[in-house]
């Protein structure tokens, strides 16, 4: 996509994890009233498998 013209912006560390901790803030208003929380449950537990699986490069 870059070729295409997107501008990718590098994130610093402090500014990944305040992105990451405002990204979790919502997960309880998701579970259950957007997603199905038995839904939601496996889908973040096959997240999880696959992030141990495949550490960030």
């Amino acid at each position: 996509m870059e070729k295409r013209g997107l501008k990718v912006t590098k994130l610093t560390s402090e500014q990944n994890l305040e992105w990451q901790t405002m990204c979790e803030s919502t997960y309880a208003r998701i579970r259950g009233p957007v997603v199905p929380a038995d839904i939601y449950d496996q889908t973040m537990k096959l997240l999880a498998e696959f992030r141990a699986a495949n550490p960030a490069k």
